[in-house]
């Protein structure tokens, strides 16, 4: 396998969804590629702060009791 063929193959390999036979040749070619080791390395770093930075930019659900409060007084107005 070269290494532009492992890059063809990455995203199916890092989501486990490439078949054993590939899965194995994937990860010869990682095991005899500094390169590419430092490569996939690097970029499950930087998909994992992209995961991160993602999930800390999103606000917590509020709590049920202020969702219930707002709700009851939305019923209490006249329309």
């Amino acid at each position: 396998m070269t290494c532009r063929e492992l890059f063809e193959l990455l995203m199916d390999y890092l989501e486990g969804a490439l078949p054993p036979p590939q899965v194995e040749l994937v990860e010869a070619h990682i095991a005899d590629c500094d390169d590419c080791r430092s490569y996939i390395g690097a970029y499950r770093e930087a998909r994992d702060l992209v995961a991160r930075t993602i999930r800390a930019e999103q606000p917590p659900d509020p709590p049920e009791e202020l969702v219930q409060a707002i709700l009851e007084s939305r019923r209490k107005k006249p329309r």
